[in-house]
């Protein structure tokens, strides 16, 4: 993009112990719904060495061809699963994000001090922490970041052939990979209008850097196809037909940190002197803060390059010091707001114990489940238990039709169980109870959402965590096994989470929460109900 101007660079030895300082800060649980459908998706791949034509998965994706365009990410997370189990994937993605973190501090370091580098560097990890999860997105933001590496420097032979490795392996990681040409592209033309020194050669250069990368991104399985579905994906999910936080337009209220970096960090480079030398990082700059104001999805991207972008234009009487230590702050506050070191599924977003609980009484068939948790579901269960939908919105627009009918009309509801054959369901906590009338009075009355679409005299509780409830259909296992592992007087989902208040209710209530504890742990849900009865 520009000339480098040399200044004060990290010692090796302090760049490592950053490494490894933000790798470990870096290793949480998993907490990124899609990830378990990719890894299940790895697995069916290593298992068949193929990639699947349709959805293995869901009982009701729609019957169209899935173009998996992570495939190589996932082959890569079910071989990291392979060595290191769940926890591998956590100490896997803090080498990613530290990787990530100290490409910023190295390239930003050379243009603006080891000090300011370290600053921008934990802005960075600051807005973009929230979309490093393990997933495709995470590896695909440190490949930008080497794609900007290469475009900062002037160009060789070598350089061209990295940038070009790139795109290729990137295309196969994740869509955003269509970013990699339009930077260059944007790059050259940026140059040609700044006209500076050598900015013809600069431009034909980059330019011609950006058509090579456009004809890269066609080496994957899908050809032109692979191209083309993330664009006909961002046409669908920005349709209205479901909502889909990710895809939203970023708000002051969720947000607020862009609101303020982006405006000042364009600010400080158009008011460097020679702000036609930094054109092409300014254009380059704005579109990713374009793209991080249309889409939530797009922060990491945005912020974790802002460092290589930006540091030119950081002023020089910044003190490099003052600005470490600022920089460590930050890098607390990541820490603490992240929820400290951790690793595995978390408990806290996944169904853990309930659905170990299920594995272990080896009942098996169609499973009912909200979409974000399908892909653990997936990951736990298939083939045995197929989950009837999933986060691959793409995949389920029949489903989400026909589930949005369904929760407004018990026929519908009862309609798709069957369609379906969900004997299983594994449900989240509904925050409100429901109105319903009564068939029998015509009165309206309110009661908890688990009672409405998993009606007790169908349905039995067999286990519940803090995140979700497990319900079996009556009909569809063996009786004795139903009555043995039901949790006959609990409703865990309810403000009083009693079936009723009678007194040989509240005895078997006790009998149950016992039972709860040594079968699925002391979770809050079970506490609270513990801590009510005990009030009585």
């Amino acid at each position: 993009m520009d000339g480098e101007v040399p200044t004060t660079t990290l010692t090796r030895w302090r760049a490592f112990a950053l490494f490894a300082l933000v790798a470990f800060a870096s290793i949480t649980p998993i907490r990124s719904y899609d990830f378990f459908w990719h890894l299940a998706a790895g697995r069916w791949i290593a298992e068949h060495r193929a990639l699947p034509a349709t959805d293995p998965f869901s009982v009701s994706s729609d019957d169209v061809p899935w173009v998996d365009g992570e495939w190589l990410f996932q082959l890569g997370a079910i071989a990291v699963e392979a060595v290191g189990g769940e926890t591998g994937i956590s100490v896997a993605r803090g080498v990613v994000v530290a990787a990530i973190v100290m490409a910023g501090v190295i390239v930003a370091a050379k243009e603006a001090g080891s000090g300011v580098a370290l600053l921008l560097a934990a802005i960075g990890l600051l807005g973009a922490n929230h979309r490093l999860t393990a997933r495709p997105e995470t590896l695909a933001t440190l490949l930008l970041l080497l794609v900007l590496a290469v475009l900062l420097r002037p160009l060789t032979r070598a350089s061209v052939l990295l940038f070009l490795a790139i795109v290729v392996i990137w295309i196969n990681v994740h869509p955003s990979a269509l970013l990699a040409p339009l930077v260059a592209a944007l790059s050259g033309a940026a140059w040609f209008v700044a006209g500076n020194e050598g900015a013809r050669k600069a431009c034909l250069e980059r330019c011609g850097l950006a058509a090579a990368g456009a004809i890269a991104l066609l080496a994957n399985p899908w050809g032109l196809e692979g191209i083309v579905a993330p664009l006909r994906l961002a046409k669908l999910v920005t349709s209205g037909l479901f909502l889909n936080i990710e895809w939203s337009p970023t708000r002051f209220a969720d947000f607020p940190l862009i609101f303020v970096v982006a405006p000042l960090g364009l600010a400080l480079m158009l008011m460097v002197k020679e702000r036609r030398v930094l054109l092409p990082r300014t254009v380059v700059y704005v579109l990713l803060a374009f793209l991080a104001f249309r889409y939530v999805r797009n922060h990491g991207f945005f912020f974790a390059a802002m460092p290589l972008l930006v540091a030119p234009a950081v002023p020089r009487w910044l003190p490099g010091k003052a600005a470490a230590l600022v920089a460590a702050a930050i890098l607390a506050i990541v820490v603490v707001t992240q929820g400290g070191i951790g690793v595995g599924a978390d408990p806290a977003q996944f169904p853990v114990a309930s659905v170990s609980r299920l594995e272990l009484l080896g009942l098996k068939g169609n499973v009912y489940n909200p979409d974000q948790l399908g892909g653990y579901l997936h990951w736990r269960f298939y083939p045995e238990r197929r989950a009837v939908t999933d986060g691959r919105n793409e995949l389920h627009v029949g489903w989400i039709r026909e589930y949005g009918e369904a929760r407004l009309d018990s026929r519908k509801w009862n309609a798709i169980v069957e369609k379906y054959r969900l004997t299983l369901a594994v449900e989240e906590y509904k925050r409100e109870s429901m109105e319903v009338i009564d068939a029998t009075t015509g009165m309206r009355k309110r009661i908890p959402a688990s009672l409405v679409y998993f009606p007790r005299d169908k349905w039995a509780l067999v286990a519940f965590d803090d995140v979700g409830l497990v319900f079996a259909r009556r009909d569809a296992y063996d009786a004795e096994l139903i009555a043995r592992e039901e949790y006959r007087a609990l409703v865990p989902d309810a403000a009083i989470p009693l079936i009723d208040e009678r007194p040989e209710t509240i005895a078997q209530a006790r009998r149950e929460v016992a039972r709860a504890r040594a079968q699925l742990g002391r979770h809050e849900a079970i506490e609270r109900i513990a801590r009510g009865l005990g009030e009585r």
